[in-house]
């Protein structure tokens, strides 16, 4: 299950990763931003503005890392580091102000999944899936919505990918391909459980618009109207399986309208469609959890995390897209931003 849970540190929120449900505790990095913003009526000149910075930067890069454990209520145990990293934004504005910021921009990706060592993820001798085949129902109202090009497209090509080749590490089997989607117009309604996205796909294999397949992983892909019970408060996507028919199947929502700031890191998507493009990585990460970790017994570490937990919200080297958005990998033919996950050879994460 991909999760985010926010922090609230005035006057920004701070978003970080958080756990699978099984977990009982977790180590997490938090990255805060320090800009200073100078104004121009106290320093015009460059050397005023570096003599500035300078003195701040002495007195943040004296911290390098602040230890925070947090206990919930329900025992979970939360373990962060707080880096301080100082930048300078030369600005107008009247007055100087320090805030924290989260921002994919001005952070090294690789430096969030290497600042925690890690414990490696292990084999558990259960079942793994050696063939996978994705199936999409497309749940809500998708009509005339580019998403169901882009997701298709994806689910298409990923498992060609370096990426996916990863996944050889946890099993011998072939690479992830695309069977086929179906419409559902909200036979559930709008408000979803976790045993309403169950009777979606078995509604969807009983009227015969998606075959019934073992090695299938269904995914109930839900339009930005939808509620589901985790989306946007404890998740962004989680998978799951019916032990009685073996069926593997996961719930991602849209989250353009619901919460566009938990479950993507930027507000500029490289295709032009902010729900697809952040649904994207999270279906990358379900995929590869259900597909190493189908009955939740097979690959994870002691704390309890799969491999695509153990690289959330982690992404590699970036590029521009022409838009100004960030991806890292072309798919079909088209941008992508994914995820890193979690390499069992060098034991960090990696987009390959």
């Amino acid at each position: 299950m991909l999760s985010r849970a926010t922090l609230d540190v005035n006057p920004r929120r701070i978003l970080s990763t958080v756990r699978e449900s099984r977990q009982t505790s977790i180590s997490s990095i938090l990255v805060i931003i320090v800009k200073i913003n100078f104004p121009s009526t106290v320093c015009k000149s460059t050397t005023c503005q570096d003599n500035y910075s300078n003195k701040v930067k002495s007195q943040v890069h004296s911290v390098t890392a602040i230890p925070i454990s947090l206990t919930f209520t329900d025992g979970t145990k939360l373990d962060i580091k707080i880096i301080f990293q100082a930048l300078e934004d030369v600005s107008s504005r009247d007055s100087i102000q320090t805030y924290v910021e989260p921002s994919i921009e001005n952070v090294n990706p690789d430096a969030l999944s290497a600042a925690i060592a890690q414990p490696n993820i292990t084999y558990h001798e259960n079942p793994v899936m050696k063939s996978p085949v994705a199936y999409v129902v497309w749940y809500g109202n998708w009509t005339g919505n580019s998403g169901v090009v882009l997701i298709e497209k994806f689910l298409a090509g990923i498992g060609s990918t370096s990426w996916w080749g990863m996944a050889t590490q946890y099993t011998n089997g072939s690479n992830i391909t695309f069977g086929q989607s179906t419409y559902d117009n909200y036979s559930q309604g709008t408000n979803l459980n976790q045993s309403m996205v169950f009777a979606i796909v078995t509604k969807a294999i009983s009227s015969q618009a998606l075959p019934f397949n073992e090695n299938g992983i269904y995914f109930v892909l839900t339009s930005f109207d939808v509620n589901e019970t985790e989306f946007c408060t404890s998740a962004c996507g989680w998978h799951s399986y019916d032990l009685a028919t073996k069926l593997i199947y996961s719930c991602i929502g849209n989250s353009e309208l619901q919460c566009p700031q938990s479950c993507s890191v930027q507000q500029t998507s490289p295709n032009g469609n902010f729900g697809a493009d952040a649904m994207a990585s999270v279906i990358a990460h379900e995929a590869m959890e259900a597909t190493t970790d189908p009955f939740m017994n097979a690959w994870f570490d002691s704390n309890g995390e799969e491999n695509a937990d153990k690289c959330a919200w982690t992404f590699g080297k970036l590029m521009r897209s022409s838009n100004g958005a960030y991806y890292n990998m072309i798919v079909g033919g088209v941008q992508f931003l994914i995820q890193q996950n979690w390499n069992l050879f060098i034991q960090n994460c990696s987009l390959f």
